[in-house]
């Protein structure tokens, strides 16, 4: 049934009938067939079989659409032109029938692109609806299998980690760093081998009907401009499955890592400081000379002595820096980014960063950019995720020959860079810049056609994803000048919205000191929206939502466990048939309806952006002749 190698008899036969009963007996249970499936991930070189009868299983795509329905984006087209707007149970069903007879084809993404920083542009590939869904019961399938064995050093996509999560790891396990090596993997995501993928997977997986529906989804091509391309390498960017497939992918070079690191690092710990020790001398001595002084004005002045030495001794290590006979390696990789703090020489550095660009090379077919990959010393800041990393170094310092030197703090300093403020400020059109290189808050003219609430949300969701995103940054109190500009920019808005003057809105929409806009909420109470004005205090916490690696942060309305329930209640929820197939509307924002039909006014006192609809219904919807409404 499952090849155990690695495994007692005894432990093989037991997981061989618990596997057996898990298809026959709790196919209906779909928390049962995963808690199995990951429970069996912490048996040594196990080897997963039937997992393609687990996407029989209808509450797999329930929660897979449960997911889906409330990403905006399911309203963009694929290829196929649907949506996920009229999705039903018959449609699940017949996915489920075209899965069982193998007859199930992947349409080709449709590919648009997207703008990266540096101008050029990376492609996206948009799938279809049907897609998204299998696509989405695959993947949680392959977390359950692989989540609980991927490295601790891996942040990147995964469930409870994120940027923050990485920053933070760094900022607590790289003090002393003395080199980094800052890694970036040539276009990654189009150079993933499929067949190098696919052996990988069959590490772990002993199933080929499983691992042929994922080669379906690598091979099944893009559209552009209506013209169909083969794909021969590559995990479309934009796909569901790209993320775990590059985890899975570049967990061999997580595995290569973890040997390199053990083999690196040498000593239990470094030697003590020269310069230290100097330090700690003179403080013993002048403490012997206060004590030994019996002369009011020479104590005073050599108690100014112990307290100099004092601070310059608590400004360095008592380790040594420089220690030959200490060795450490740290490894971090978000994705195909990564860097490498090294307590060591630089020609360690380059040393590790030839064996890593030879790894990849002969063991994932890729290439290590020479264009993106730095090894740079402890003295000039690295970027990682947005941030600029540091290693700080004292004010205090040590009187040589050469005049005070400054002596090695040790720890990590994060920093918001001075360009990503102004990157944003200029992308979300709060300001412009002068010819004299002055920033100047200007008025966002896309958002003067929207009303007064939806400016200041607007306003209040940019604001508040970028301070969510730096909070850890050790400078984020110095956000408080772009904000200002900011909140100028807010003015400017509304008053070019009503023809008016930035100081008339300062007069009219203060509210105890601070920027406002009043309405009334469904029960018709008068609410108050406050333009969000910080503090902006440096936060220890990490936000481990995966949004929060998207600037700005984006509320999201998630009503999972409800949308399932409706979906099966078979129950018409506007004309309250029972017993019929459901299919969902969707809209992509409830700020998108003027509440002008009855169904529209509907969703909006719901809060709702999905109504439960049969078949009739939907049709009579979008033609515009639904029915009188009942409800349920």
């Amino acid at each position: 049934m499952s090849d155990t190698t690695g495994a007692g008899e005894g432990e093989q036969d037991y997981f061989s009938k618990t596997y057996e009963r898990l298809w026959w007996n709790t196919m209906q249970r779909l928390d049962v067939v995963l808690d199995i499936l990951q429970e069996k991930t912490k048996v040594e070189n196990f080897k997963f079989t039937n997992l393609y009868r687990i996407l029989y299983n209808s509450e797999l795509y329930l929660r897979a659409y449960s997911r889906k329905a409330s990403n905006p984006g399911n309203m963009t087209p694929g290829y196929d032109g649907k949506t996920i707007d009229g999705y039903s149970l018959d449609r699940i069903n017949r996915m489920i029938k075209s899965l069982g007879d193998e007859s199930f084809r992947p349409t080709p993404t449709r590919r648009t692109y997207i703008k990266k920083k540096n101008g050029k542009m990376r492609p996206l590939g948009i799938p279809s609806m049907d897609d998204k869904i299998v696509q989405e019961a695959v993947r949680v399938i392959l977390e359950c299998l692989y989540e609980p064995t991927f490295s601790e050093d891996s942040f990147g996509y995964r469930p409870g980690r994120s940027c923050h999560t990485a920053i933070l790891k760094i900022r607590d396990r790289c003090k002393s760093t003395k080199w980094w090596v800052e890694g970036d993997i040539e276009g990654f995501f189009d150079n993933i081998d499929h067949d190098i993928l696919i052996n990988i997977l069959r590490k772990k997986i002993k199933d080929e009907r499983f691992l042929n529906l994922i080669r379906k989804f690598l091979r099944a091509g893009y559209v552009e401009n209506w013209v169909y391309h083969k794909t021969f390498s590559g995990a479309p960017q934009g796909g569901i499955l790209s993320p775990i497939l590059s985890n899975i992918y570049l967990g061999e070079l997580d595995f290569f890592m973890e040997n390199l690191i053990q083999k690196f690092n040498k000593g239990d710990a470094r030697g003590h400081s020269n310069a230290w020790g100097s330090a700690n001398f003179q403080v013993k001595k002048y403490r012997k000379y206060y004590a030994a002084c019996t002369d009011r004005k020479e104590k005073k002045t050599i108690l100014g002595k112990i307290r100099k030495s004092e601070l310059i001794q608590r400004s360095m290590s008592s380790k040594d820096d420089m220690d030959a006979g200490f060795r450490r390696l740290k490894y971090f990789r978000y994705a195909d980014d990564f860097i490498i703090s090294v307590i060591g020489n630089k020609e360690d550095a380059a040393e590790l960063k030839q064996k890593i660009k030879q790894f990849l090379k002969e063991e994932l077919k890729l290439n290590l950019s020479e264009e993106k990959t730095f090894i740079t010393h402890n003295s000039k800041p690295i970027r990682f995720l947005g941030y600029e990393i540091e290693i700080a170094r004292s004010n205090a310092g040590i009187p040589t020959k050469r005049g005070l030197v400054k002596q090695l703090n040790g720890n990590v300093i994060l920093r918001m860079p001075h360009d990503r403020v102004r990157e944003f400020l200029l992308k979300n059109g709060y300001m412009s810049i002068g010819q004299d290189g002055s920033w100047r808050a200007r008025h966002n003219k896309p958002l003067t056609n929207l009303d007064e609430l939806e400016i200041i949300r607007s306003y209040n969701a940019t604001i508040r994803g970028f301070y969510n995103y730096y909070q850890l940054a050790h400078n984020i109190f110095n956000f408080h000048h772009p904000y200002f500009i900011i909140h100028q920019s807010f003015q400017k808005t509304l008053a070019n919205k009503y023809r008016t003057s930035a100081s008339e809105i300062r007069r009219k929409y203060s509210i105890d000191g601070a920027l406002a806009v009043t309405y009334k909420n469904s029960k018709g109470k008068l609410k108050i929206n406050k333009l969000f004005n910080g503090p902006f205090k440096r936060s220890e916490k990490a936000f481990v939502d995966v949004d929060v690696d998207q600037i700005p942060n984006k509320l999201i309305y998630t009503g999972r466990g409800s949308l399932m329930a409706r979906l099966a209640a078979d129950t018409c929820e506007w004309c309250g048939t029972s017993g019929v197939e459901l299919e969902m509307h969707h809209v992509r924002k409830l700020k998108g309806l003027k509440g002008k039909e009855l169904w529209e006014r509907v969703m909006i006192a719901r809060q709702r952006k999905t109504i439960a609809l049969c078949r009739n219904c939907h049709v009579d919807l979008h033609k515009g002749t639904l029915r009188q409404y009942v409800g349920c």
